[in-house]
């Protein structure tokens, strides 16, 4: 497959198209300089998944769906990182098209990440939920 090459699924509502996204989430950050991208988008993201897993192994009161929803935000944060710094860039390739409903280009570690943020705070909803009110004066 070529850059920006297109093959269409599903009535071209499922394309395939291959970029190569040296910025963040949609390409922002894709014109910083290289020296400051490499430290928001390396070095930030690889303390905030170390501490991601720390807090993961020490939080003994996490719900299986947070558990979940962390582990899968960390694999796909790695899944990014790891192609970023052997790379220089992570590789896009999903573009979903139905009518007005319409997204970036992203991979499938893209999609690891918004769903474990999805489960976590669905999570903690449901655990704000359980809370017992306090009682009114």
């Amino acid at each position: 497959m070529w850059y920006y090459e297109e093959i269409g699924f599903l009535s071209n509502h499922l394309i395939l198209t291959k970029v190569e996204n040296t910025g963040a989430f949609l390409s922002v950050g894709n014109s910083l300089p290289a020296q400051v991208r490499f430290w928001l988008l390396s070095l930030l993201p690889l303390l905030v998944l170390a501490g991601g897993l720390v807090y993961l192994i020490r939080k003994e009161s996490l719900s299986p769906l947070a558990v979940t929803g962390i582990s899968f935000l960390i694999g796909g944060g790695i899944g990014n990182l790891y192609d970023r710094l052997v790379y220089g860039s992570v590789t896009d390739f999903l573009h979903i098209d139905i009518g007005i409903a319409q997204t970036g280009i992203f991979n499938l570690a893209d999609v690891s990440i918004t769903s474990g943020v999805i489960m976590i705070l669905f999570s903690s909803w449901q655990n704000r939920r359980r809370l017992p009110s306090a009682p009114t004066p």
